[in-house]
């Protein structure tokens, strides 16, 4: 291979890769029902929490932080234990921040009576830093429907 095609190839390699890790990914699975606007949050948290929670209770949200029980059902021949939810959704997030900024986050939204997960949002930290208010309005643009997938 000669130095102008080998160029080539890395140069092709650096923008793919660079194009993927560029941007906020959002997948949607299933639709959530938002006539059932109630929502297991994490307790406490950043900033970037606490702008998720005071905008879902304004959309009119009911937020639980510990709504969870274990449910047995006995039977002459089993056991089944289960975790049981008072709420519809759950919120599970994950994130990177410093001084700077939020570098990265990892979001899912659950289904708490199918199991199935609603939807993920991920976003790399090649993307660079954003405020924890920028963040926080990503995430609840989409609990209003005002982002497509």
């Amino acid at each position: 291979m000669n130095k102008t095609t080998l160029g080539l190839i890395s140069l092709l390699l650096i923008v793919s890769i660079g194009g993927c890790a560029g941007k906020t990914t959002i997948s949607e699975y299933y639709p959530i029902d938002r006539k059932d606007k109630s929502i297991t949050v994490p307790a406490g948290g950043n900033e970037v929490y606490s702008l998720i929670k005071q905008g879902l209770i304004k959309d009119g949200w009911d937020l639980q932080v510990d709504d969870s029980a274990l449910l047995t059902k006995k039977s002459s021949k089993s056991e089944t234990t289960t975790i049981e939810y008072k709420t519809k959704y759950r919120l599970i997030m994950t994130m990177y921040i410093d001084g700077e900024g939020v570098g990265s986050f990892n979001l899912s939204v659950i289904d708490n009576k199918t199991g199935k997960e609603a939807m993920t949002m991920f976003k790399p930290a090649a993307v660079g830093r954003e405020t924890p208010k920028e963040v926080a309005e990503r995430i609840l643009n989409w609990f209003l429907g005002k982002v497509t997938t």
